[in-house]
């Protein structure tokens, strides 16, 4: 899924960093359509934290978006 500007326009209105995080394997452990939760692994990985500036939300929201596909 795309990321959407929510995120973009909270941090540069804000001034506050964010940390890009990524979960692998959450979908196993919990699926979507699921009430139990599953044994099994997840893999959690924390990018460097970002500031974003500016008033182009999709843009900043962007940034995020290939910073966490890229953990």
């Amino acid at each position: 899924k795309q990321f959407r500007g929510g995120v973009g326009m909270i941090a540069s209105r804000l001034g506050v960093p964010v940390v890009p995080v990524r979960l692998d394997g959450l979908d196993l452990v919990l699926p979507t359509n699921g009430y139990l939760v599953k044994p099994g692994k997840v893999r959690i990985a924390f990018g460097e934290p970002l500031v974003l500036r500016g008033d182009d939300y999709a843009a900043l929201a962007l940034q995020v978006e290939e910073r966490v596909r890229s953990l």
